[in-house]
């Protein structure tokens, strides 16, 4: 599902003849930094968040699209709320139940 949905994000920066990357981003072809450009949004819109529901929905969706369903919507710090996502906390994962934070899959 996150490879398919960032490939059609791929798909949708290259077609647009009239897309330039942004300063930064100038080594990405425009696939890349079409990608890039839609896990920026997904992790700053937990920022702009007005409830604690809204919050709680952004992360899901900011890892469901990162990391897939199961993981995306099941990474849980140690009150139960969803957390960001990241690598580093996968490869804490493959050696424990939780993260060095307390986090983990419910």
């Amino acid at each position: 599902m996150a490879r398919r949905s960032f490939g059609y994000y791929w798909s949708v920066a290259v077609c647009r003849a009239d897309y330039q990357n942004p300063k930064g981003w100038e080594y990405m072809d425009q696939g890349e930094a079409g990608q890039n450009a839609v896990k920026s949004a997904l992790y700053y819109a937990g920022f702009r968040c007005r409830t604690p529901r809204e919050q709680q929905r952004a992360i899901a969706l900011c890892n469901s699209y990162g990391f897939g369903y199961a993981l995306g919507m099941n990474f849980r710090d140690k009150s139960g709320k969803r957390e960001v996502l990241n690598i580093e906390d996968l490869d804490e994962l493959l050696l424990g139940p939780a993260t060095k934070y307390g986090c983990y899959l419910s």
